[in-house]
C-alpha cells in the first residue's frame, strides 16, 4: 500500500500503522485537534456574532429614530409651524397660479358637451364641408361685456377637452399597436408618451415666443395655441386605427388625408383670427401669413414623425 503524507497514523494493527484522512472527523473525538478546522469554526462563529451584533444595533437605532420622530411630531410648536408653512405655501401657489391661469378661463376651454365633440371631430376631419368659420359673440353675465361664446355654443371655438382626450387615446393606441407587434414594454410606452408631451410643450412655447418676437397682436392666446396644436392627435388616432385594417400604403394615404384636413382647418381658423383681423393693408400682413404657414408645416411634420416613429 502506498504511503499518503496527508494521513495520520492510528492504532497499529498486526504490527503495522493504520492511517486515517487528515481532515476526517473522528466520532470518538468531537473536538478534533486539526488547527485548520478549528480556525474555520472560530471564524464562522465570529461572523455570526458580528451579524447578530449589527442586527441588534440596527434595531436599536431604528427604535431611537422612531421615538425621536414621534416626540418631534407631538410637540405643539412643531404642529403650529407645519400648519403655518402649509398655509403660506397654499396662498403663494394660489396667488401666483392666478397670474397665468384663472379657473374661469380654464373652465371656458372645457365647457363642452357631446354634441360639440361630435361636430368638432367632423370639422377637424372634414373641414371642406364647413362654410362658416367666424366666431360667435355673446354677453358674459359675470362682467356684462361682449366676449366669445364657449365651445359648447360655437363649434369654431377652440377647446382643450378634445386635445387632452386625443393625446391620452394616442398613447394607449400606440401601446396596443406595440402589443400586437410583440414589441410592447413599459419603458417604450413611457418613452412614447414623454416624447409626444415634450414635443407638444416645445411647439406651443416656440409659437408663443415667435408671436412675441414678431410682434403679432391678435386675439389668439397661449391656450388657443395649445388647442390648435392638440387637434393633430385626432388625425393620428385615425391613422393608427387604419393600421389594424389596412396595409402600409392604405394607412399612409389615411395619414396624408388627415394632414391635408388639418392644414385646411388651421389655415381657415388662424387666417380669420390673425390675418383678416388686421386687413391686407396692414404692415404685419406678411409676418402673420408666414407665421400661419409655419404652424401648419410644424403640425404636418410632427404628425408624420409621431405616427411613423
Amino acid at each position: 500500500m502506498a504511503f499518503n503524507p496527508y494521513q495520520q497514523p492510528t492504532q497499529p494493527m498486526n504490527g503495522l500503522p493504520q492511517f486515517s484522512p487528515f481532515f476526517a472527523n473522528n466520532n470518538n473525538n468531537p473536538n478534533p485537534s486539526n488547527p485548520m478546522m478549528m480556525a474555520g469554526q472560530q471564524q464562522q462563529q465570529y461572523a455570526q456574532g458580528q451579524q447578530q451584533m449589527d442586527f441588534g444595533n440596527g434595531n436599536q437605532l431604528f427604535s431611537t429614530m422612531m421615538s425621536q420622530g414621534q416626540a418631534f411630531m407631538a410637540n405643539p410648536a412643531t404642529n403650529l409651524a407645519l400648519q403655518h408653512g402649509f398655509s403660506v405655501a397654499e396662498n403663494y401657489v394660489g396667488k401666483n397660479l392666478s397670474r397665468f391661469v384663472t379657473i374661469n378661463k380654464l373652465k371656458y376651454y372645457f365647457a363642452v358637451n357631446t354634441s360639440y365633440v361630435a361636430r368638432k371631430l367632423r370639422l377637424v376631419l372634414f373641414p371642406f364641408l364647413n362654410r362658416d368659420w367666424s366666431r360667435k359673440h355673446g354677453t358674459d353675465p359675470s362682467t356684462n361685456s361682449i366676449s366669445f361664446l364657449p365651445p359648447r355654443d360655437d363649434v369654431n371655438a377652440p377647446d382643450l377637452y378634445i386635445p387632452v382626450m386625443a393625446f391620452v387615446t394616442y398613447v394607449l393606441l400606440v401601446g396596443f399597436w406595440l402589443g400586437v407587434q410583440n414589441k410592447f414594454t413599459i419603458e417604450l410606452l413611457g418613452m412614447t408618451a414623454s416624447s409626444a408631451l415634450v414635443w407638444y410643450i416645445f411647439e406651443v412655447a416656440a409659437m408663443s415666443l415667435s408671436m412675441y418676437i414678431m410682434n403679432i397682436n391678435c386675439p389668439i392666446q397661449t391656450m388657443d395655441l395649445m388647442a390648435y396644436c392638440g387637434y393633430k392627435y385626432v388625425g393620428m388616432i385615425v391613422t393608427i386605427i387604419s393600421m389594424f385594417v389596412l396595409n402600409s400604403l392604405g394607412s399612409s394615404a389615411v395619414l396624408l388625408f388627415c394632414c391635408l384636413s388639418l392644414s385646411f382647418y388651421l389655415v381657415k381658423t388662424l387666417r380669420l383670427a390673425m390675418v383678416d383681423e388686421g386687413g391686407a393693408q396692414d404692415h404685419g400682413y406678411k409676418r402673420r401669413t408666414y407665421f400661419i404657414l409655419s404652424i401648419v408645416a410644424a403640425q404636418v411634420l410632427l404628425s408624420f414623425y409621431l405616427t411613423i416613429y
